[in-house]
């Protein structure tokens, strides 16, 4: 079954967040590096038993080569020159695992990135498809599922985040194409801008798309700002799915800024936009304990839709 534009964007939102918090980490822990060749730690969890017994496994597994002298470092030095920055490394993991009490779902592996202080960005879980990892040669101290380096490996989440972006790039096209569709076989039903306020009024309404169907077209959607506010001030009252226009394309010539032809004191600067009028309707939905009314503005060029509804169409989700 086919995803409603509503529930795309929604999705969509999501994955920006997770797509954001990706390039955060990447950004802090691509700027960071140890004074030690072994002092970036990463422990990398899977799926199947306990992620505190996978950690012990592999202090254990670096142990007993410490102990028997049979691994070291990429410049050749006994891998006992650095067991204090090992240990701590260790410590810190320890600590926050046992804390965090969480398994690895089927499918899953989850990457913790500590120095001998500290976590220094909090674990990212992903699928384990997207898991990437190589031991060079010289790199005795890692194993596959700890790598201990003086900078930290992003392979994994560099690779993590490609794919995020491509998901996002092909959901966004999916959505442009089913609200293109959907518009195409709107006819002549009232969708025109003037709709956007009598949703935003609604307390039963969350929002909604505003299109852009002419990208040649100037034409910004703006509102009288005395009448904004007797807007506000009649919502405020009790008044719903209040009908309230924007200024007309028409209009924006002449020197009167007011759809009321009442108001004949403010300038062009001084019209209010969609954003900054949803924001003030916001805050007397939040009194009601109404869900907050989002708009996505987007454009879909398309003569057809620009000829049979004008410059914008707002369309609701329910």
């Amino acid at each position: 079954m086919a995803r409603s534009p509503g529930r795309l964007l929604g999705e969509l939102h999501s994955l920006s967040t997770r797509i954001d918090s990706i390039e955060n980490t990447l950004e802090s822990l691509d700027a960071l590096s140890s004074q030690t060749p072994l002092g970036c730690t990463i422990f990398t969890a899977k799926h199947g038993s306990s992620v505190i017994s996978q950690l012990e496994a592999e202090i254990d597994t670096l142990a007993d080569r410490m102990v028997r002298h049979i691994t070291r470092d990429r410049a050749g030095n006994p891998l006992e020159n650095h067991t204090r920055s090992i240990n701590s490394a260790n410590s810190v993991l320890r600590s926050y695992i046992q804390k965090e009490s969480k398994e690895v779902e089927d499918g899953m592996v989850r990457q913790y990135f500590a120095n001998d202080l500290e976590l220094v960005v909090e674990p990212v879980e992903f699928l384990v498809e997207h898991l990437q990892i190589r031991i060079g040669r010289g790199d005795r101290a890692s194993t596959h599922a700890m790598l201990r380096q003086q900078t930290f490996n992003t392979n994994s989440l560099a690779n993590l985040l490609q794919y995020n972006r491509k998901k996002y790039a092909s959901m966004d096209a999916e959505m442009m194409d089913s609200l293109e569709n959907i518009l195409l076989k709107l006819g002549d039903s009232n969708s025109g801008p003037n709709k956007w306020s009598e949703s935003a009024t609604d307390l039963g309404s969350a929002g909604g798309f505003l299109i852009r169907t002419d990208l040649n077209s100037n034409y910004r959607l703006l509102f009288c700002p005395h009448c904004s506010q007797k807007l506000i001030d009649v919502f405020n009252q009790g008044v719903r799915e209040i009908v309230f226009p924007p200024l007309p394309k028409t209009i924006l010539n002449l020197k009167v800024l007011c759809t009321e032809n009442e108001h004949r004191d403010h300038s062009y600067d001084d019209c209010i936009g969609v954003d900054d009028l949803e924001a003030m309707i916001n805050q007397v939905r939040e009194q009601y304990q109404a869900p907050t009314h989002h708009t996505e503005v987007v454009s879909i060029p398309n003569q057809q839709l620009s000829q049979s509804h004008g410059d914008w169409i707002w369309l609701r989700h329910n």
